[in-house]
């Protein structure tokens, strides 16, 4: 009986021996994968459930591994990033005797993205600037990258468009090669025109478009002088500096000068509805003679094309000037500071005088005018002085 009783006892120390064995070995974790691959850029917490497969675990196991599993590591963050650099980590995890390690890899497989301007336009017979052209191209990438050229296909004495090569290649050894269209403008008379660099951007601050700017440095149009004095029109410098406008234009060919101003509308005292009082004179100190665009232009329209350009800068009526548009202006007589006066239509300056711009010089920094009550040719003022007995009113009439 005793002996029975042995052999009972040894096989349950056995059963329990075994039992501890297998629970003092049995493996709880359990890794997902022995090298986890990070793309640069990609971030990672380090947690549990991303490293161990825990889903055939009971919940009372899988809680306490969570409780008690120690992770160290060499795995960190770049400087002011929240992803890691480019590289190989070591992870090690500690549950009570069991520990496990693994690797985590951060590598970077993704090109640089090269942010490119839609056109570009340079200038023929000057070598293509590589510092100035870096400046248009912005790269994408996580990582420090650099952007190089190749011009080997490009021939800076040819105007036309022409191929090069942009090369961007990021510290991790990726690279990107595209083909860029460059439009090369034939180079123009210096001494003639102005060239400038004009560069847009998008509404990201990236540069969308590079233009060549060029613009004449003289206009001068050849607007005939026709006085009002030769046809007893004493007052009459509005109508006249808008009829010599639109003789340039090729405009009133069947109509005389006097005709012209005998047709204008008409009005007591009030330029904005007609010419006010007598153009013929004598003086009246009650009344402004003069006529205003907002009368002048629906009723000159039956005669040419003509726009009511009051209200635009000196830089606007240069602009219609380039393109061949003489402009009417009303300016204070002899560019002097203004005689204000209130009127029964408004306040307005006495000194009233009107011209017509037939030119400028860009390097002088003059307006040209040709005054149909003055000098029989036509005569230059300065910028600064002409812009400031404009500005006063702003009134204007372009011939197109």
């Amino acid at each position: 009986m005793k002996k029975k009783s042995y052999i009972i006892i040894s096989i349950c120390c056995l059963i329990a021996f075994g039992i501890g064995v297998y629970i003092y070995f049995q493996e709880y974790l359990l890794l997902k994968n022995e090298t986890l691959i990070l793309e640069y850029g990609e971030t990672t917490s380090l947690k549990l459930e991303d490293l161990l497969e825990l889903k055939d675990i009971n919940k009372e196991r899988k809680e306490d591994i969570l409780a008690h599993t120690i992770i160290n590591t060499d795995f960190e963050n770049e400087e002011a990033k929240d992803y890691p650099a480019v590289g190989e980590y070591n992870v090690s995890l500690t549950y009570f005797r069991e520990q496990k390690k693994m690797k985590i890899k951060v590598e970077d497989t993704i090109k640089p993205k090269i942010i490119k301007p839609q056109h570009i336009q340079v200038l023929a017979e000057e070598t293509l600037d590589e510092k100035t052209l870096l400046s248009y191209f912005k790269v994408q990438d996580l990582a420090p990258s650099k952007v190089t050229f190749d011009f080997s296909q490009y021939n800076h004495q040819k105007s036309g468009l022409q191929n090069i090569q942009v090369i961007a290649i990021d510290q991790n050894g990726n690279e990107t090669k595209e083909d860029y269209t460059i439009e090369t403008l034939s180079k123009p008379d210096l001494s003639r025109y102005k060239v400038e660099t004009v560069i847009e951007k998008d509404k990201t601050g990236n540069i969308s478009n590079v233009k060549i700017k060029m613009t004449e440095k003289k206009v001068v149009l050849d607007v005939k002088i026709y006085s009002h004095h030769s046809v007893g029109a004493s007052r009459g410098c509005d109508p006249v500096a808008l009829y010599q406008a639109m003789k340039y234009k090729g405009y009133c060919q069947n109509i005389g000068l006097r005709a012209f101003i005998d047709d204008m509308p008409r009005s007591n005292s009030n330029p904005y509805k007609g010419f006010a009082g007598n153009p013929n004179g004598p003086d009246d100190p009650d009344v402004l003679e003069a006529i205003f665009p907002s009368s002048m232009v629906p009723w000159a329209k039956k005669y040419g094309r003509v726009e009511d350009f009051s209200g635009h800068s000196v830089d606007d009526i240069i602009e219609e000037i380039r393109k061949g548009n003489p402009v009417m202006v009303y300016t204070t007589y002899n560019f002097k500071l203004p005689k204000w006066k209130n009127w029964t239509f408004g306040r307005m300056y006495s000194n009233l005088h009107c011209l017509t711009i037939s030119g400028f010089d860009i390097e002088t920094q003059q307006i040209r005018y040709t005054d149909a009550g003055g000098n029989r040719e036509s005569s230059w003022v300065s910028f600064a002085k002409f812009k400031k007995s404009y500005d006063y009113k702003k009134f204007a009439i372009v011939v197109k």
